[in-house]
Parts: structure tokens; sequence; C-alpha cells
């Protein structure tokens, strides 16, 4: 699995990591892996990994995260709001895509 969210922004930046990981994985091994739609950390209880299952995955660079458009674009919109990932974003839009 690739990292995805917030974990592939921090891999691209300085942005240090939160305790949930998060990682990805295209949509034919959510399949074999029938990840979707479940849910195994009981509520109230904060998860340690979490799976974004993605239509598709390119490899870039090491492949160790998704790309960073991809990185930005699966983000949350409560994420997107921290002054500290807006940052992150603008860093990762000058070095990989402008």
């Amino acid at each position: 699995m690739k990292l995805s969210g917030i974990s592939a922004v921090c891999h691209y930046t300085m942005l240090s990591e939160n305790n949930c990981m998060i990682y990805a994985v295209p949509n034919d091994v959510s399949r074999t892996m029938h990840l979707s739609g479940k849910q195994l950390v009981p509520v109230g209880e904060t998860p340690l990994l979490t799976v974004q299952v993605l239509g598709y995955s390119y490899d870039y660079h090491d492949n160790t995260a998704v790309d960073p458009l991809t990185a930005i674009l699966s983000l949350s919109e409560k994420d997107k709001q921290d002054p500290r990932v807006e940052s992150a974003i603008n860093e990762i839009l000058e070095e990989h895509l402008l």
C-alpha cells in the first residue's frame, strides 16, 4: 500500500505525521481484500490506520506515496482548513506540480 491523504502530504513536505497513518489501495485490490465499507474500529475510538480506496494508481518517484495531486485531492475538508496543511499544499504545488 502507498501513503495517501495527510500521510502522503507529510511524505512530500516537512509536515509532521499524526497518529493515524493513511494508505491507498486501488479499487481492484480493495475488492479482492473485501475492504469496501468496512469499519474495524469501535465508534469513539481513534484508528491507527485508514485505507482509502482509489479508482486509479500512478507510480510516482519512490512508489512510497500516491502522486502529489492525488495526495492533495484525498485530503479531508477538515485537514485542508489547517493553516499548516495549507502551507504544505502550497509547497507541494510549487515543487511538484507547477
